[in-house]
């Protein structure tokens, strides 16, 4: 079954949090997405950015790249904003029968305060209210902070994926895998982490408010927040076509 995404509007959606607002990404978002893509540990973990990390790069994807991913409706790629400001990018990738993924990276200026986790959590939430069957999470083995962020998110181990995560030179990376299926849950008020998320849909505006107050990842344990999350083997931020 796929998502059901009639009256939504993949172009101009946006899914708000009590912190953090993920919207389309727009072509004044272009320096602060080049700035932080110059971060090493963005650079390492999410495999399809290409390295260095260029002006060229950012144009392509605010201006164009995720714009078409939305108008294609293959995904919701989206800039993750608090207090106004980029703090990192966040997305979901459309599978087959009903299926998405998700992936992320957090600037490095906005990490140790739970954006990743509260964005995944928001991304799921969503997902589930149109009617996802499953979505999948995919982080590099080495990539221990990403897969404390899958956790808190409540997704649950799924096994390693040999060379599930491909880089642009080729090469490739196991990926823990993990997932979340819609079976068992409902979608609607539960939240895979404490609290519960409510959705009310104003014209092409779904709205998560996320209660009560949620310690996020970076707040409850002090560990770092996670630098990096490939969708689809291809990267939150940059789909290659």
């Amino acid at each position: 079954m796929p998502l059901e995404l009639t009256g939504v509007d993949l172009t101009t959606e946006e899914i708000r949090t009590d912190r953090l607002l993920l919207r389309p990404p727009r072509p004044d978002d272009e320096d602060a997405v080049l700035r932080a893509c110059q971060d090493p540990d963005v650079l390492r973990w999410t495999a399809s950015l290409p390295d260095p990390y260029t002006r060229d790069d950012a144009r392509a994807w605010v201006r164009d790249i995720a714009p078409g991913e939305r108008a294609g409706g293959k995904g919701l790629p989206c800039v993750v904003e608090a207090a106004g400001g980029l703090v990192g990018s966040a997305g979901l990738v459309f599978l087959d029968a009903g299926r998405v993924e998700v992936g992320y990276w957090t600037a490095p200026w906005a990490r140790r305060r739970g954006y990743a986790t509260e964005a995944t959590v928001a991304l799921v939430g969503w997902a589930f209210a149109h009617a996802a069957e499953g979505v999948l999470l995919r982080a590099a083995v080495g990539n221990t902070a990403s897969q404390e962020v899958a956790r808190r998110a409540g997704f649950r181990p799924d096994g390693v994926q040999h060379g599930g995560i491909r880089r642009l030179d080729g090469t490739r990376l196991d990926a823990a895998v993990f997932r979340l299926e819609r079976s068992g849950r409902d979608a609607e008020t539960a939240c895979p982490v404490s609290g519960h998320v409510t959705h009310s849909k104003s014209h092409d505006m779904c709205r998560l408010i996320i209660t009560p107050p949620i310690r996020w990842c970076g707040e409850a344990s002090g560990s770092h927040e996670a630098a990096g999350c490939d969708v689809a083997g291809r990267g939150a931020d940059r789909e290659r076509r």
